[in-house]
């Protein structure tokens, strides 16, 4: 082979094509047209510039301190709610379609502190707060039940601990200010020629008691009387689970009229003749506390007051109150209101936390 420092002088520069073998050389300054330089052992690439339009990738991949100066898109995925065992941290995305209804507890581990995933709910899904799972205005151990389209980021504090914020699809706040009353609204109900007025998805153990405000509330079927289900254990109980006993005194009779069961299939607030009636300006409205829902060892109580136009006539007043109960333990997640024939044709009804303390 030629050697090259006969070839290449200050004063003798000669271009070399073809190949040739450098051992121990160094070259100065040198222009390489074209060169295929393989895959190099070592080397400093702080001023290399015109990376190929997809980056680098591997190990040499990882980003410090960067300007972007054009848009930057996240992929999306979809991973399934469960317990403790969805991977988000290794979903293909940034964003997650979260599906399914299971009560999350907790997640596997992150890859790092700082991590961040935004999960969007496909449907009512749970969360339940705890020393690893830090919620937003919720506190430990209980559970917030989430609406389709809400969304939950989920910061990752340290690869074991996370922090999660709520964004409410209907823009809400996730925690309600507390009325100078105590009472905390958290949603309402408007019946529209509805068979059933299910209230439900925000009872939980952050309340130890709550309150449903029904008024304006009209029957479209005469002489029809309100019952009342629960939901208990995730389904509304339809057995002969329920006691209940209620007095409605009619303004047209100095009677006192009442009612109860035991061991029956609903809890009844009135009877006839103490029915609803549908004339036009016939309407009813109460109110009804409902104590420990969240409880898993006491039976779900009820009580309630109100009053509505009776079926004889418009002028006259029914006034209903009384109490019932479930004899299930398990949870309360909804209290269902359907009339006896026919269904509510309108009506109002907002459900309240009343705040513990």
């Amino acid at each position: 082979m030629a050697n090259l420092s006969d070839i290449i002088t200050p004063t003798n520069l000669v271009t070399k094509n073809g190949t040739d073998t450098l051992t121990n050389k160094t070259l100065t300054s040198p222009v390489l047209t074209t060169p295929a330089l393989g895959t190099p052992s070592s080397g400093t690439a702080t001023n290399l510039t015109g990376l190929p339009p997809a980056g680098v990738v591997g190990t040499a991949a990882i980003l410090g301190a960067n300007t972007f100066t054009g848009a930057q898109n996240t992929a999306r995925a979809t991973v399934a709610s469960h317990a403790t065992t969805a991977d988000i941290w290794a979903a293909a995305g940034n964003q997650i379609n979260w599906t399914g209804t299971a009560t999350t507890t907790a997640f596997p581990n992150a890859p790092q502190a700082g991590a961040e995933r935004t999960l969007i709910c496909a449907g009512a899904c749970s969360f339940t707060a705890g020393a690893n799972m830090l919620i937003d205005g919720v506190a430990s151990a209980a559970t917030v039940t989430c609406a389709a389209n809400d969304k939950i980021v989920v910061r990752a504090i340290t690869t074991t601990q996370f922090m999660l914020s709520r964004v409410k699809a209907d823009g809400t706040a996730q925690v309600a200010a507390v009325a100078a009353n105590g009472l905390v609204w958290l949603s309402t109900v408007t019946a529209s020629n509805s068979a059933t007025v299910d209230i439900e998805t925000t009872f939980s153990s952050t309340y130890d008691a709550y309150l449903i405000v029904a008024s304006n509330l009209k029957v479209a079927t005469d002489t029809v009387t309100l019952n009342i289900r629960m939901k208990i254990g995730g389904a509304y109980d339809t057995g002969t689970n329920y006691r209940f006993h209620s007095s409605h005194p009619d303004s047209g009779a100095s009677i006192y009229n009442g009612t109860g069961g035991a061991n029956v299939a609903t809890i009844a607030m009135s009877t006839a003749p103490a029915g609803l009636g549908n004339a036009a300006a016939n309407s009813a409205a109460f109110i009804m506390r409902i104590y420990n829902p969240a409880s898993t060892t006491l039976s779900k109580r009820i009580d309630w007051s109100g009053g509505w136009s009776g079926e004889v006539a418009a002028a006259s007043n029914i006034t209903s109150s009384g109490s019932g109960l479930n004899i299930g333990t398990s949870a309360l997640t909804g209290i269902r209101i359907y009339a006896s024939e026919g269904n509510i044709a309108s009506g109002t009804f907002r459900l309240y936390g009343i705040a513990n303390s």
